[in-house]
């Protein structure tokens, strides 16, 4: 690891027609990862050249074209302040502290889901602050928990689903996932930073899996 060279690369996406440039060090060389339509998805293929060997796969318009339930039409924050307002959620706070960005420690509060809803359309300090992370649907947003269906790839789910929402420019610190993922983004962007699992020399951080 001591001998590769921290490169400064640009990074371009588009999503509903917008697109962006993103500025990013990094350690290494990057690889490109495959990408598919989902209207080009087949079951065999994903299983045996991209689940059954650990590797990434991005597929695009999954939730237009998989029968993934209603969320990718209803789900935003007024929506789910309409249904979940009341409800409670755990809240990750100093998000923004360095601690918290390299990952050895943060604050777990609970609160109402509606005031965290309200500091993020106030974008007042407190949201800059704060994450709401690994909230499982069926316990937390139980009003709303079927309106959101597994596309045909997923065969097992271990816990979950479970639901991140974040202000713009959050950042979150590497971490390892035990468990196969399949993330979805139902509004906005995320840029993700992916290493591979044969990367032996990195450590963990302290709140990593």
């Amino acid at each position: 690891m001591n001998n590769l060279e921290n490169k400064v690369v640009v990074i371009e996406d588009e999503f509903n027609g917008v697109k962006k440039k993103h500025l990013i060090t990094h350690l290494g060389n990057l690889i490109p990862i495959d990408e598919i339509d989902a209207s080009d998805y087949k079951q065999e293929d994903f299983i045996n050249n991209y689940l059954c060997k650990s590797r990434p796969l991005v597929i695009r318009n999954a939730l237009r074209i998989f029968d993934c339930g209603t969320a990718f039409e209803r789900w935003c924050l007024d929506y789910l302040l309409s249904k979940c307002g009341q409800n409670r959620v755990f809240v990750r706070r100093n998000t923004l502290d360095e601690n918290y960005k390299m990952g050895k420690a943060y604050n777990v509060q609970e609160i109402d889901f509606k005031t965290y809803v309200k500091d993020l359309l106030d974008q007042n300090f407190q949201s800059q602050n704060s994450y709401l992370a690994v909230q499982n649907l069926k316990k937390a947003f139980y009003q709303i928990s079927d309106e959101l269906k597994m596309p045909p790839f997923i065969e097992k789910l271990h816990a979950g689903p479970f639901l991140w929402i974040a202000r713009p420019g959050h950042y979150e610190y590497t971490h390892m996932d035990p468990d196969d993922n399949m993330l979805t983004v139902i509004r906005g962007r995320k840029l993700v930073r992916l290493y591979g699992s044969q990367v032996y020399d990195m450590n963990p951080n302290e709140l990593g899996s």
